[in-house]
């Protein structure tokens, strides 16, 4: 082989290797802003289905009488990530199983919430467990609410171990607002179900997630009991959001910025390869 050929091909071996490696740096940025942006998608074609309080509450009931079995207790066993899958998925599928919205203002973290503890709906945002109280809550309940952390795409429950005790959950369903603050933070065997029992007179939910993140042999629970929702906590519901989607847009662009650079110097690197074989011949 020529010199001439080697040293392209060199060149467009660099030009590879760099490009992915800004891939593979990235790509955690860019898919967590994708899921974010379908996500918010999501949200909004479910808002303009307009679900009442009375058909969430019907969902979540005949969801509870469909899917009550042992496996589901533990939302990340084998049965539980194969429930209910679907070939394709579309927005209304997703919006037929959304069942509401959470809103975390510590973490700034804002999911839509499933009805599906499938893998497919576990890729999207948080859901519900129908082994568990519905989300409406009241006296002598204990709902749960799972996500996944550490997945490469999206953040989802990841900083759910920054949440303290005295923070915020609230969960939009429908129409009404509910308000947890914390109380307890523990982590426990996945066959502890009795980590999710009722207390009696009290209205309390469970976020669960997957700890240590990458290990997974344990859940992190984050238990709060129900608290009036005020008005000043929508404004802490409108800071999530907003919050979430700045983060989204700074990610992107700094994304942006990178790409445009390293693709600035490859061009950059072509045309002095190109050049220095044009000297030589």
């Amino acid at each position: 082989m020529s010199k001439k050929w080697s040293d392209l091909l060199l060149n467009y071996a660099m030009i590879f290797c760099l490009v992915v490696g800004l891939g593979a740096l990235f790509y955690p940025a860019i898919g967590n802003a994708y899921n974010d942006w379908y996500t918010n998608r999501l949200i909004r074609y479910n808002n303009g289905q307009r679900k009442t309080a009375q058909e969430l509450k019907a969902q979540l009931v005949a969801r509870q009488e469909a899917i009550r079995q042992d496996a589901l207790t533990d939302p990340y066993s084998a049965a539980s990530l194969d429930a209910l899958s679907f070939k394709t998925m579309t927005p209304k599928i997703y919006a037929d199983h959304m069942i509401g919205e959470i809103f975390l203002p510590t973490i700034a973290q804002h999911l839509p919430i499933f009805d599906n503890v499938g893998e497919q709906f576990l890729q999207k945002g948080a859901t519900w467990l129908s082994t568990s109280s519905t989300l409406f809550g009241g006296e002598n309940t204990h709902s749960a609410v799972s996500a996944h952390s550490g997945i490469p795409s999206a953040k989802m429950f990841s900083d759910l171990h920054h949440m303290a005790l005295g923070d915020l959950i609230i969960y939009k369903l429908g129409d009404e607002y509910l308000a947890y603050r914390v109380f307890s933070k523990t982590e426990v065997a996945p066959s502890e179900p009795q980590a999710y029992a009722k207390v009696v007179g009290k209205d309390l939910t469970t976020l669960i997630t997957c700890t240590p993140i990458g290990v997974n042999s344990h859940r992190l629970l984050v238990t709060g009991e129900r608290v009036p929702f005020k008005p000043a906590m929508m404004k802490l519901v409108k800071q999530t959001s907003a919050k979430k989607d700045q983060k989204d847009l700074w990610g992107l662009g700094i994304t942006s910025l990178i790409f445009i650079s390293g693709g600035t110097i490859l061009v950059l690197m072509v045309r002095k390869g190109k050049c220095r074989q044009t000297q030589k011949a």
